[in-house]
């Protein structure tokens, strides 16, 4: 996997827990202290994420690393995998 697909499922999988857990972008920029301009980058692979943004976007998701980069399935807030 290249670093650009990387960021494009990192992204993908961002978006889709944001949406799992019915978290807008500008909600989650709120509770892990970045702008919306920075999240919408993430999620669009525009911009790879850090490790620091990724601990606490998976934090603020109630989700791991792993899952955000594919390793593992996503879950819902009733913990149904996605």
């Amino acid at each position: 996997m290249t670093k650009e697909e990387l960021d494009q499922t990192i992204g993908q999988r961002i978006a889709a827990a944001r949406s799992l857990r019915g978290i807008e972008r500008r909600e989650l920029a709120a509770k892990v202290g970045f702008t919306t301009w920075r999240v919408a980058r993430i999620e669009s692979a525009h911009a790879g994420a850090s490790i620091f943004e990724l601990v606490q976007i998976a934090k603020a998701l109630g989700t791991t690393i792993p899952a955000l980069i594919g390793d593992q399935p996503l879950e819902d807030n009733a913990g149904r995998v996605q």
